[in-house]
């Protein structure tokens, strides 16, 4: 009997739009790459039910049939991405509606409304008919939901989702009395009388209230999570094979922390090109803790990607490819799958990259395709008993303070989603710092230092974790811009960040948008330039200034503050500080009080890997910069993709990797 087990190494398959002969080509040409693992039918509803109550899954059977005998894994996809014609157009009342109200068409893709019962109920039952034909095939080794959640749209604006918005709100806060005197809408005359009157964030002259924004954001994100909850429930009836869905950066707006909080573990779409390899590491560093599982990586590109965007002007350079892969394998992940196997010979994606051209032939990924499959065969023992160890340091990334921040009501200009990678995540991945990316309701008792920067909400919940966090000793940096609104969205009435002031034990005197040319003193340090946004400081006892503005209106006041709490601290950002200081200064203070030892230079990346019991194993290094490098390894071993000894000092060349065995 043939046993299916990871390392996974394949890419998505649609054996609907080839004859069965070009399907058993298509295998040989699997097992000839080393492709160990495809993915299927996550478009598929037409050809499964082409007539509402007429199914046919002959031709998936065949595919899943042959695939399994050949030794090739399945990831069997649900086909709710794409509703077929018939269903559309017999209910229109399933699709979903543009910001004017306008439905959508049939022809592309997730254009059906995750709140219409009409198509929850369509949904049900072609999951159900799906679940059942294929629930006992050893060769399926897990299930996705639909196809990158709100890819296209993130919110709809039809009928359904404007009672059921109403309902929701209703849920949460009772009476419209409560509603109104919560998010304040005296205001602008925007008082409601009822929960009738709510509507919808649609076109106005002026922008919509930030409450009624940032719920209707909470409400649609709450939707598809909701949405994936019934899809899961009616799988495991059938199944106790893992269940998952792929999220798709850059970050969308849906709460990836509720949405994944019923599935088995997590997985995640890469496209970023060789230049832009380390933005791979906060996806991976999110979903490494998020189940404490080993992630996949549901679709990434082989060559470039294009067809629903313009082509991506990049292709893999010789070792770029490899040492993709290799990352995802390194930092915790046990699957890696190419979008597509083969390319499509129709369609909107024709010119998007793949394994093998339309016609059959390997395309330019075929010699780095073999040495990963060929090196993931050698390392297979070494990577399934052996996971990453669990970094001393998160970031906090809150998709609350997400949505509070995309109204742009504060900095100008500003971007929470590229701030927070390029100003306070990155500073710790080039100076080698091993960290987690949690949400807000995350255990933080594992960690020694957090940091939560332009986290605009920090819930009640959270902020009584991080006080606990700090009295067993841990470092909590947090801002700047946090913690300037509540969880209604609205301003805190009685000192601008409400309850964290206690917290850090200083008033925020003043607030205002930075000049970009103004300067603060730290203690120990020259002056250094501040950006973005300025809060001044009014310390009380026993909290002390550790950063001082040199000028502008808030000149003399405290820029920044530390209190010791219980056997830890908090360190309270007011302004955000000069890139290249912040980045030494943040990395000094997180070596100091996480005990983080960094064990490679910028551009490499090094991950410590013990056993199950915490030993440490060995060690997966990676030059994601394409420039080479060094990595210090923590003891002598093999690097077992060469055979090599490895002593204390190790060098990388351009996109190289190391697997070392101690």
């Amino acid at each position: 009997m043939i046993k299916f087990s990871p390392p996974y190494f394949g890419a998505a398959y649609y054996p609907e739009a080839w004859e069965q002969k070009e399907l058993d080509k298509d295998i040989k040409r699997m097992k000839d790459l080393g492709v160990n693992m495809v993915r299927v039918a996550e478009f598929a509803w037409a050809f499964m039910e082409p007539e509402e109550g007429k199914y046919s899954f002959e031709w998936l059977h065949r595919a899943v049939k042959a695939l399994g005998e050949a030794g090739i894994a399945v990831v069997m996809c649900t086909p709710t991405a794409t509703p077929p014609a018939w269903l559309t157009k017999k209910y229109p009342q399933s699709l979903a509606a543009m910001p004017t109200g306008q439905k959508f068409v049939h022809g592309a893709r997730h254009h059906y409304c995750p709140n219409s019962l009409v198509y929850r109920e369509f949904s049900n039952k072609i999951n159900t008919r799906l679940a059942r034909e294929f629930c006992k095939y050893p060769q399926i080794v897990a299930w996705q939901l639909d196809n990158e959640f709100s890819c296209h749209i993130n919110s709809c604006y039809c009928e359904v989702c404007e009672r059921t918005f109403r309902q929701f709100l209703k849920r949460i806060y009772g009476t419209i009395d409560r509603l109104n005197e919560s998010w304040g809408t005296g205001l602008w005359s925007i008082r409601f009388g009822s929960f009738d009157e709510i509507p919808l964030p649609k076109p106005a002259p002026a922008n919509h209230h930030p409450s009624l924004i940032y719920y209707f954001k909470y409400f649609m994100s709450h939707s598809y999570s909701n949405y994936a909850r019934e899809q899961t429930r009616i799988l495991r009836r059938f199944t106790a094979v893992p269940i998952t869905t792929n999220g798709m950066p850059p970050f969308h707006e849906l709460d990836y922390e509720d949405l994944f909080s019923n599935l088995d573990f997590a997985s995640n779409d890469l496209y970023y090109s060789p230049e832009e390899m380390w933005k791979w590491c906060p996806e991976l560093d999110w979903m490494r803790p998020l189940k404490e599982k080993p992630y996949w990586i549901m679709e990434t590109s082989a060559t470039s990607a294009g067809g629903l965007i313009p082509a991506a002007p990049y292709y893999h350079t010789p070792g770029a490819l490899r040492a993709k892969c290799w990352l995802a394998f390194a930092e915790g992940g046990e699957a890696v799958s190419f979008w597509l196997w083969r390319a499509h010979w129709s369609g909107q994606e024709m010119e998007h990259g793949s394994l093998v051209y339309a016609w059959g032939e390997p395309t330019l990924a075929e010699p780095q395709i073999r040495q990963v499959s060929g090196e993931l065969a050698k390392t297979k023992d070494f990577l399934n008993s052996t996971k990453p160890e669990k970094p001393r340091v998160a970031v906090h990334f809150s998709y609350p303070s997400m949505w509070i921040f995309n109204q742009g009501h504060l900095a100008w200009n500003f971007n929470y989603v590229s701030s927070w990678q390029e100003l306070y995540y990155r500073p710790l991945l080039e100076a080698g710092i091993p960290r987690d990316v949690i949400y807000p309701n995350a255990d933080v008792a594992g960690y020694s230092a957090v940091i939560s920067p332009f986290m605009a909400v920090i819930p009640r919940k959270t902020a009584r974790k991080m006080e606990d966090f700090m009295k067993n000793g841990g470092i909590w940096i947090v801002g700047p811009m946090s913690s300037f609104r509540n969880e209604q969205a609205t301003a805190f009435q009685e000192s601008a960040y409400g309850p964290l002031e206690k917290l850090i034990g200083a008033h925020v005197r003043h607030r205002f948008q930075a000049s970009g040319k103004g300067k603060v003193d730290l203690t120990g340090h020259k002056s250094v330039g501040c950006s973005l946004w300025c809060d001044a400081f009014i310390p009380e006892k026993g909290t002390k200034a550790i950063a001082a503005y040199a000028d502008g209106p808030a000149k003399g006041m405290a820029a920044a503050v530390e209190r010791k709490i219980g056997r830890g601290k908090i360190v309270a950002l007011g302004t955000h500080f000069d890139r290249r200081f912040l980045a030494g200064w943040l990395v000094s203070e997180i070596a100091k009080y996480a005990q983080a030892k960094a064990v490679s230079g910028c551009g490499i990346v090094a991950v410590r890997r013990v056993s199950v019991t915490g030993k440490p194993e060995g060690m997966i290094v990676v030059d994601i910069a394409g420039k080479g490098g060094k990595a210090t390894p923590d003891k002598n071993g093999v690097d077992l993709l060469t055979g090599k000894k490895v002593k204390n000092s190790l060098s990388l060349p351009p996109y190289g990797v190391a697997v070392i065995k101690y």
